[in-house]
């Protein structure tokens, strides 16, 4: 991959529609395309950007855990920075 000099990251959360009653961490996460709150799975996408290239290239992806998860007493914020701190 050749880039240029001026990269940014990208973040970009992503809703997935669900409607299963055993799929891990299902809640309700915002659809930007319905406009509102509905029940599914979430995943935070990261890309790093290209500015000068006009170029995305994807570079991570990881579920969002639902609100009433017991394995996390995070807000969703508090999420999304702990995916852009992970070292993996």
């Amino acid at each position: 991959m050749n880039c240029s000099d001026e990269l940014i990251i990208g973040f970009d959360p992503s809703f997935i529609p669900k409607s299963g009653k055993k799929t891990p961490e299902i809640g309700y996460f915002y659809s930007g395309c319905k406009g509102n709150y509905d029940r599914g799975l979430e995943i935070g996408c990261f890309s790093i950007i290209d500015v000068k290239q006009n170029t995305a290239y994807h570079y991570k992806a990881v579920q969002t855990q639902n609100e009433n998860s017991s394995d996390t007493e995070n807000t969703l914020v508090d999420q999304y920075i702990s995916f852009l701190a992970a070292k993996h």
